[in-house]
Order: C-alpha cells, then sequence, then structure tokens
C-alpha cells in the first residue's frame, strides 16, 4: 500500500502515536473515516486546542473536548469534578 507524500501523518515519537489514538477513537465515536479524523486531529493540534500532555487522561479530555462533552463528568479523579492542574489551560 502507497501512501501520498502530501498525506498528512500524526508527528513521530510518543506524541505522534498519541494523535493517531485520538484520531483512531475519534473516529470510533462519530463514525467519519480514520483519515477525516485525523485530519480533525492534526488541525486542533496544530491550533492548540489539545492537552500539551497526551498521556491516556490528556487523549480521554481531547476526545471529550473534541466531541463537545462536559468534561467534568469524565474527570479521571474519584469525584469526576477535577482535572489535573496541568490540563486545566484547555478547559478554560
Amino acid at each position: 500500500m502507497s501512501h501520498s507524500p502530501n498525506a498528512r501523518r500524526p508527528a513521530s515519537g510518543f506524541r505522534g502515536t498519541r494523535l493517531g489514538e485520538l484520531a483512531r477513537r475519534l473516529h470510533a465515536e462519530t463514525g467519519v473515516g480514520y483519515q477525516k479524523a485525523l485530519g480533525a486531529v492534526m488541525a486542533a493540534s496544530a491550533a492548540g486546542r489539545l492537552p500539551e500532555r497526551l498521556d491516556d487522561d490528556g487523549v480521554d479530555l481531547a476526545l471529550r473536548h473534541m466531541l463537545g462533552q462536559e468534561t467534568a463528568v469524565w474527570a479521571p479523579d474519584l469525584l469526576g469534578s477535577s482535572w489535573p492542574v496541568y490540563y486545566r489551560p484547555l478547559l478554560s
């Protein structure tokens, strides 16, 4: 399978892997094609609309943010009301 030299690909390394994971999850949640989801993820990343930290919680927060869901419900703490401080710039 050959790829177009102009095709968008996730950045290399850990963040690139996480961008691809986010695109796959967005694709699964919305039913849009993977390439369209990847384009949306790459555009959000370029515009600074994704958390700087893309660990498991960061990918989940980014997905919820891109889907327009209430992020407090999905918070990783037991009370479901707050995200760690390093995610808060995305939420403000």
